[in-house]
């Protein structure tokens, strides 16, 4: 590492180029996000983005897929450039939700499908949000379908569904929801949901 510290709790991620890695530091008020270049094999921190603490930026946060765009947790988006001047600038906020617990873009569609809590439905993450990356605006809300399972007694019961992380197939056309249901007894099982994109 290069002599300035890396804050213990930092989240990091690589970025799409495996040239830099950005973090988020968690642990220090306010928190900021820094690059490391790793082009020698040795993280050294570059420099981190030119607000420290204008902007809150929550405890997680995700690389687009064609690398030009950081997300937040608290719904904040930043760029992403290996130019120095053009990296690490605000460049607007996610609308109509509050928190968002996992993001992912598709270069092809121009999509970021995000799981997160909107002030519409605070309490649920039963859905999949849509969002134009080029307006971070909603595109379309996705609701999970519920599922329907058989008792021993033959009668059938309602499995709602929660969603925990999500991911675009290579084209696009696609989402791969990873996904858990809690029965009335209380029993939690996992699997992954497909959502056809062309069917909606």
């Amino acid at each position: 590492m290069s002599d300035r510290r890396i804050w213990q709790g930092t989240r990091a991620r690589l970025h799409p180029s495996g040239s830099y890695i950005y973090g988020l530091s968690r642990d220090i008020y306010p928190n900021d996000i820094e690059k490391y270049d790793i082009t020698n094999d040795t993280a050294v921190i570059m420099y981190n983005s030119p607000y420290h603490g204008d902007y809150d930026l929550g405890r997680e946060f995700w690389i687009s897929e064609n690398g030009e765009r950081i997300y937040t947790a608290t719904g904040n988006s930043f760029t992403c450039s290996s130019t120095d001047e053009y990296d690490l600038l605000y460049r607007g906020q996610f609308h109509d939700i509050d928190e968002i617990r996992w993001a992912t873009q598709s270069d092809s569609r121009d999509l970021i499908a995000v799981i997160g809590f909107s002030p519409a439905y605070p309490e649920r993450s039963d859905q999949v949000y849509l969002y134009r990356e080029s307006s971070l605006a909603v595109s379309n809300i996705i609701q999970l379908p519920p599922q329907i399972k058989k008792n021993d007694d033959g009668s059938w019961r309602r499995v709602n569904l929660e969603s925990h992380f999500v991911f675009f197939d290579p084209t696009g056309d696609s989402l791969r929801v990873v996904v858990n249901g809690t029965a009335p007894e209380g029993n939690v099982k996992w699997g992954i949901l497909t959502l056809d994109l062309n069917a909606r």
